[in-house]
């Protein structure tokens, strides 16, 4: 069966729309204001890539240092095992 006249949905709309309070509308109003003024902008979004980019750089030298000293420590272990097992480290 077709329904002929004005869609179903424009006297949903204008129903629901009728019953709201006032304040409801201005609590949703507010809710999309404060939405929009906590929203990152593409300044804070470029700047936190920065600072993400800054820290991976930080965390390969630290990486690189931890290999360094990581490499002196068996070093230091490998000359005293010589120490113990031929006596004086050779040069």
């Amino acid at each position: 069966m077709k329904r002929t006249g004005p869609p179903l949905c424009k006297f949903l709309s204008a129903a629901y729309n009728f019953s709201m309070p006032n304040k409801k509308k201005s609590d949703i109003q507010e809710l999309s204001e404060s939405i929009r003024d906590h929203m990152a902008t593409k300044a804070d979004i470029r700047e936190l890539k920065e600072d993400i980019l800054h820290l991976g750089q930080q965390v390969t030298a630290i990486e690189g240092d931890i290999r360094s000293m990581r490499r002196a420590k068996l070093e230091f272990r490998v000359a005293d095992l010589e120490e113990k097992v031929f006596g004086k480290s050779r040069p």
